[in-house]
């Protein structure tokens, strides 16, 4: 396994989801800078005075370890090599061409059945050949069948926030029996490790899913979390890009209200007549 990279710094919106996120970005790159600091001292004093300022603003900065290499994998490790090989080679292709997969992990899946991330793939395959339909199945299995893994819940919120599915997203993400599911630790309290796809996929998931419920200087921050750890990638790309176009859209707001207004017109009351 490859060294871990240094310590990121990331805001926990728990408390106060609405306010935050123009206090936890600032917040953000003050730790960012911090981190950067040779002397120990120093930076550790700088550390407390933004901690200090985070309490004050009801914004937690928790530390996360984000590692390059693989994290240990016994569903697949322990499987024999022709097999690993086989599971690396559809996971490799997915990046390019996931709907020619499909037959190959639906064989998978069929064989290993207790491995959730050719769950995933299998969704992702059939998302990408149009079946709209048994993709959101397959990925709402994975997340029933698997709580705690990461990226199977994010690609589902994903699918349900590409679908228009707010609120079903906002039950698993903020108001469910887990929620909220705001920051990678709040997910899994019991870790401080993660792989940078992990974490990446979590920064994409909650930066889309703060747009989607109107929250944009959240969304600011997750972006900020995203680039912190891959600058340049096509997907922060995409998450910045969707953050302007949501800020140059200032009837967006009016539009959905017109359109919500449309579907579910107000009831008009009677007249009365005179006398009555």
């Amino acid at each position: 396994m490859k060294s871990p990279k240094p310590d990121r710094f990331s805001p926990n919106f728990k408390r106060d989801p609405k306010p935050s996120g123009s206090a936890a970005s600032r917040l953000l790159k003050a730790a960012a800078a911090l981190d950067k600091i040779p002397d120990a001292r120093i930076r550790e004093a700088g550390m407390t005075e933004v901690r200090r300022q985070a309490k004050q603003a009801g914004v937690a900065l928790i530390s996360l370890n984000i590692v390059t290499g693989p994290l240990p994998n016994p569903l697949i490790d322990n499987l024999p090599q022709s097999e690993r090989r086989r599971i690396e080679a559809v996971s490799r292709a997915m990046y390019s061409d996931p709907g020619a997969q499909l037959e190959e992990l639906t064989a998978l899946v069929a064989k290993y059945p207790g491995i959730p991330m050719l769950r995933n793939h299998l969704g992702q395959a059939l998302d990408a050949r149009g079946k709209s339909a048994q993709s959101m199945q397959i990925m709402e299995e994975t997340v029933r069948l698997f709580p705690d893994y990461i990226i199977g819940f994010t690609n589902y919120v994903l699918l349900l926030l590409s679908a228009g599915k707010v609120e079903q997203a906002r039950q698993l993400v903020e108001t469910g029996e887990r929620g909220p599911l705001l920051h990678l630790g709040e997910f899994a309290p019991g870790r401080d490790t993660f792989h940078i796809a992990e974490a990446m996929s979590y920064a994409m998931m909650t930066g889309l899913y703060f747009l989607a419920t109107d929250r944009p200087d959240d969304a600011k921050v997750s972006h900020q979390l995203f680039q912190s750890l891959a600058p340049g990638h096509p997907q922060e790309k995409i998450l910045k890009r969707r953050i302007e176009e949501h800020n140059a859209d200032p009837l967006g707001k009016a539009a959905k209200l017109l359109l919500k207004l449309a579907k579910h017109p107000p009831r008009r009351t009677k007249k009365r007549k005179d006398g009555q």
